[in-house]
């Protein structure tokens, strides 16, 4: 738990948050054994002075675990698409939305 995470995000609160506290209730961690390589990339098509579209094919190695367990032997890299639309409030690049997109890794 991270109390800044949300301030990234336009509505002051993380659209992951409901994942995050079911984790939480079910005991779990995220393990990022090896780490994340984030490749995002701007579609400037979509691209305004107040809002962007962010695609990234992003590499992760990441596993749920219960606590006290050990991390999992670190494990091949897979590729996650993801899209995130960007809010520019106040001068500051936000998160407006953000979801999967398999075609982000093309």
């Amino acid at each position: 738990d991270d109390p800044g995470f949300a301030e990234y995000f336009v509505d002051r609160s993380s659209p992951f948050e409901k994942s995050f506290a079911l984790r939480r209730q079910n005991g779990q961690r995220l393990s990022f054994e090896r780490g994340v390589v984030l490749r995002p990339y701007l579609l400037s098509d979509k691209t305004t002075a107040s809002t962007a579209v962010v695609l990234d094919c992003y590499l992760t190695d990441e596993s749920y675990l219960a606590e006290g367990d050990a991390p999992l032997a670190s494990g091949a890299f897979a590729p996650v698409g993801q899209v995130v639309t960007m809010a520019r409030v106040n001068g500051r690049w936000l998160v407006d939305k953000a979801g999967p997109e398999p075609q982000a890794c093309v």
